[in-house]
């Protein structure tokens, strides 16, 4: 029985196959890059997710925004807020639900 003599196909661990080389020795640095590219691509979905959530967010208060200032000034005061107070009720509005959901 011959074994290669480069380092790469010398033979492995006792019980493995003459030849044969586990592949993260072989190719550990290829590995490592693999890791730090899936590492990178989580990073950038999690970067995503946060770009999304904020304008979905600044979507949802300018929708609750429009909404209230769509309301007549008596419809407002029945219902405790005046035309100052629209944009501060819609943000506040928006951190409650969060809370919730969280």
């Amino acid at each position: 029985m011959t074994y290669r003599t480069d380092s790469v196909y010398q033979h492995g661990s006792p019980g493995s196959r003459p030849g044969h080389v586990p592949f993260a020795e072989v190719f550990g640095p290829v590995t490592f890059v693999a890791d730090g590219v899936i590492a990178a691509f989580h990073e950038t979905v999690s970067i995503l997710r946060a770009v999304a959530e904020g304008v979905s967010r600044r979507r949802r208060i300018g929708s609750t925004v429009h909404a209230l200032a769509s309301l007549d000034d008596h419809t407002l005061k029945d219902i405790g807020l005046n035309r100052s107070s629209i944009v501060t009720t819609a943000h506040m509005l928006e951190v409650e639900r969060r809370r919730v959901l969280w």
